[in-house]
């Protein structure tokens, strides 16, 4: 089936809108939206190195080194050297970080319980499920080996 909606229309406004949201709840906290998705995988991948973390997140290198080193100066990670092999990093959260990671967790949570309002749970499952194959479709297409 051919539509002439956009679907990067809405998923642009969604992640703008949800930037707006986390801007405005988390502003207590210095944090932005593209930092959460780094604080996030830390919490359950501490300590990998700074190009693991780039390969989970699906960024480039240029942009993980931006954001961690802003993390850095936030207090929220700490860039220890490899010791295996000295020109990388291991990426560690903080007890500042860990501190916070709740109060995103439930603010995450409650933006989506905004988002479903209107939905019964299984067309919120199968709105994943659409979102996760696209997202599989284009790392695929882009050839963005993980």
């Amino acid at each position: 089936m051919q539509t002439t909606e956009s679907i990067g229309k809405y998923l642009a406004l969604l992640h703008r809108q949800s930037a707006l949201y986390v801007q405005r709840e988390l502003i207590e906290f210095d944090i932005n939206m593209s930092e959460i998705s780094y604080l996030k995988n830390l919490c359950k991948n501490d300590g990998i190195t700074q190009k693991q973390l780039a390969d989970e997140i699906f960024v480039d290198k240029a942009a993980t080194t931006r954001t961690i080193n802003n993390l850095v100066s936030k207090g929220y990670v700490n860039k220890i050297s490899n010791d295996d092999d000295k020109r990388k990093y291991n990426i560690y959260l903080t007890d500042k970080a860990r501190i916070i990671i709740d109060t995103i967790n439930a603010k995450l949570s409650k933006w989506n319980k905004i988002l479903e309002q209107g939905f019964d749970i299984d067309k919120v499952g199968n709105l994943i499920e659409v979102l996760k194959k696209m997202s599989k479709n284009a790392i695929e297409y882009n050839n963005f080996d993980k």
